[in-house]
């Protein structure tokens, strides 16, 4: 699953240049490696936040990433829409009940059986 940059630098998507770099220099400052020797994890965070800096501050990568965040946003929605659907639809033969209720309210069905 790929990280969500805004998140990491902990800003939102309409963040400045300047936000983004004051919010870098802020994160990258306690999980520098050298600052963190202890830390295995360190390495890994400070690379991650170098990248999330490299793509946001360069405004083709920027959109690139944001249209792409945007699309995986709206598939998400989608696919949450259609579980809800799935979830009401507890029945296999759905149809079958909404015929049986009709037949059964309908004074008409009852005098031919009858």
């Amino acid at each position: 699953m790929q990280m969500d940059l805004y998140g990491l630098l902990g800003i939102t998507s309409d963040a400045s240049e300047r936000e983004i770099k004051k919010a870098y220099r802020q994160k990258a400052l306690t999980c520098h490696p050298d600052k963190n020797p202890d830390n295995p994890r360190a390495a890994e965070l400070f690379h991650q936040l170098s990248q999330a800096l490299e793509v946001l501050t360069d405004g083709a990568a920027r959109a690139a990433y944001d249209k792409l965040r945007k699309a995986k946003e709206a598939a998400a929605k989608r696919t949450q829409k259609l579980d809800d659907k799935r979830k009401k639809n507890t029945s296999p033969y759905p149809h079958l009940h909404n015929m049986w209720a009709k037949l059964s309210s309908n004074p008409k069905s009852r005098n031919r059986q009858g």
